[in-house]
């Protein structure tokens, strides 16, 4: 589900490569707290131009660790677009972020809604 979602939106607001580029899915950067190789793995795959990541140093990592998810939030504010879940604080933090910087609402979906009951 979270694949085709990254697939939709990059269509929708022209985050595809271009022809004849080195990569010809979309441009993806992914902010995930998943440590599942295997999860990783089966959403790259599902990714035509896979997926970059910000590894922090280990300097950050073991001295201020708190900051690593703060600046994921800033990349995925100031991004184009932005795919992400719905019940996750983090997906929320991001949309208040994108608001702040004026980015328009119809750039930003979320994926995982329970369907009515």
């Amino acid at each position: 589900a979270a694949a085709a979602a990254i697939n939709a939106a990059a269509a929708r607001h022209g985050l595809t490569a271009p022809p004849g580029a080195r990569s010809q899915g979309p441009r993806v950067y992914l902010a995930t707290n998943s440590v599942s190789e295997a999860e990783l793995a089966e959403l790259h795959a599902q990714l035509p131009g896979g997926y970059a990541r910000w590894s922090p140093d280990e300097t950050l990592l073991a001295e201020q660790p708190e900051w690593v998810p703060t600046v994921e939030l800033l990349i995925c504010a100031g991004a184009a677009a932005f795919v992400g879940t719905l019940p996750s604080t983090f997906s929320a933090s991001v949309l208040v972020q994108r608001d702040r910087l004026g980015r328009p609402r119809n750039t930003t979906s979320f994926f995982g809604m329970l369907p009515p009951w």
